[in-house]
């Protein structure tokens, strides 16, 4: 009989007010633990470079003295890869490793490794929300935690503060769009640039999306972007219109200068014998 596999284990503590004698209230827990929820579903999603979370939890370990402790184990759906719950409970070290180091730069990074997705960050900005309900609160692998302190909350905005937004808007073909997340999700693909962009927008905002699949649109609304990547990474989209096939291709004249800095000081023929590694 194959020897069931060991997943790793995520751990957290968290110590109520002394006024309750380091006892955790209800609601308080409650409210910690859906927005932890939350925060691994993002990881996975950054994992798996997904728009779908598939792990739940399961508590296999809970203690009431203060503080109180809670052990969590992730839950594998059936025809999901196996070892999807030690994928996501390493990026969840990584990650809490990179925010405790406040590291942003990719120059410092090995190249290999991408850097926490903005939409992670933006779910620990939350999470650390919560930590106003209580004394304390830790959190990371089994037997070793992370105390989110103060400084651990100024070093997420440390990171989200390399992240900048500005009315703008994108054209590309839109190819896959899922109704059922909150927000709702899309994804467009641009002529040049990035292979896709992420787009958000609220239920209900535009309920003719699926008549746009597979055709070339301009999206407009909050487009977000790191400091250290010319390209952005999500857009909250407040309009979308579609184009007409002629509309949608593209003249010269319309691309020119669209990427400055594409060639990195080398002249076009140059760049383009490089390319075809000539």
């Amino acid at each position: 009989m194959p020897r069931k596999k060991v997943l790793n284990r995520i751990e957290l503590q968290i110590e109520g007010f002394p006024k309750d004698g380091g006892a955790v209230r209800l609601d308080t827990l409650y409210n910690f633990l859906a927005e932890f929820k939350r925060t691994l579903a993002a990881i996975e999603k950054e994992a798996t470079e997904s728009d779908r979370a598939f792990l739940s939890y399961k508590i296999v370990t809970l203690t009431y003295d203060s503080p109180l402790r809670c052990v969590l184990e992730p839950i594998i759906p059936e025809r999901v890869d196996r070892n999807l719950g030690n994928i996501v409970t390493k990026r969840f070290e990584r990650d809490i490793r990179e925010i405790v180091s406040a590291v942003p730069s990719t120059l410092t990074r090995p190249s290999k490794t991408k850097p926490i997705d903005p939409s992670t960050l933006e779910q620990f900005e939350k999470l650390m929300n919560q930590r106003k309900q209580a004394q304390t609160i830790s959190i990371g692998l089994e037997n070793n935690i992370v105390p989110l302190t103060h400084e651990f909350d100024e070093k997420v905005r440390k990171l989200l503060g390399n992240i900048y937004r500005s009315h703008g808007s994108f054209r590309g073909r839109l190819e896959a769009v899922n109704i059922h997340s909150t927000p709702c999700l899309l994804y467009i693909y641009p002529l040049v640039g990035p292979i896709r962009v992420r787009c958000t927008y609220p239920k209900g905002r535009f309920p003719q999306i699926g008549e746009y699949l597979g055709r070339t649109v301009d999206v407009s609304g909050i487009v977000k972007f790191r400091a250290d990547e010319p390209h952005p990474y999500e857009i909250e989209i407040e309009s979308i219109t579609a184009l007409r096939d002629k509309q949608a291709e593209p003249i010269a004249s319309s691309i020119i200068g669209i990427m400055p800095g594409l060639t990195d000081d080398l002249d076009i023929p140059s760049y383009l014998n490089e390319l075809r590694h000539e």
